[in-house]
């Protein structure tokens, strides 16, 4: 059996929050000069495509409640 070798990382939450705003500033600013189809993987923006074109063609429904999405 293959051993796993992952290490725990611990980050106090107020790091990890800084990573995650400096990560989403760093995301905002390549989306400013990267083709989409290049910094996203291709699922992603299939997916993303695939969502525009049901609100185009109304094939959406409201959801109040996260356990209403299904699945």
């Amino acid at each position: 059996m293959a051993q796993n070798n992952k290490r725990v990382i611990e980050i106090p939450t107020k790091e990890l929050n800084e990573i995650l705003k400096a990560y989403n500033t760093i995301g905002n600013f390549l989306e400013q000069y990267i083709d989409p189809e290049l910094l996203y993987k291709q699922e992603f923006t299939k997916g993303i495509k695939a969502a525009f074109d049901e609100i185009r063609c109304k094939k959406t429904k409201k959801v109040n409640k996260l356990k209403d999405l299904g699945g």
